[in-house]
C-alpha cells in the first residue's frame, strides 16, 4: 500500500507511517512499487493527485471530505473521513481525520 497527495495531504499521508510519495512522482514513474495506492486530498480536486491516480495501474482508494468530487468519480473506492468540507485553509479536521482514516486503513485501532 503506498499513499499519495499534495501539500498538507501528502504530509498526511507520510504521517499514517505508510510509505508515501509524492503525487509528482507518481506522474513521473519514480514512486515505490506498490499494488494499492491510497490518495488523500481534503476536496479531491487536486490535479495532480487525479494524474497520479490516473497513472497508478492497481487498485485505488481516496481518503477525503467530498464523496462527490472527481477524484472520488475516478477511484476503486471512496473513504469520506471528515464531516464536512472545511472553510479554513488550515484543513485541521481534514488533516486529523485523513491521518485517522490512513492508519485504520492500514489495521490500527484508531477508536481511541
Amino acid at each position: 500500500m503506498l499513499f499519495t497527495g499534495c501539500g498538507t495531504s501528502f504530509h498526511a499521508a507520510l504521517a499514517t507511517g505508510a510509505p508515501a510519495a509524492q503525487a509528482l512522482e507518481l506522474v513521473l514513474g519514480n514512486a515505490p512499487a506498490a499494488d494499492v495506492l491510497v490518495a488523500l486530498s481534503h476536496e479531491g480536486t487536486t490535479r495532480l493527485t487525479t494524474e497520479a491516480v490516473e497513472a497508478f495501474g492497481g487498485e485505488t482508494w481516496l481518503v477525503t471530505g467530498a464523496a462527490e468530487s472527481p477524484l472520488a468519480r475516478l477511484v476503486d473506492h471512496v473513504v469520506v473521513a471528515a464531516p464536512e468540507i472545511e472553510k479554513s485553509y488550515c484543513h485541521t479536521a481534514s488533516y486529523t481525520t485523513a491521518v485517522a482514516a490512513g492508519r485504520a486503513l492500514l489495521g490500527e485501532d484508531v477508536s481511541g
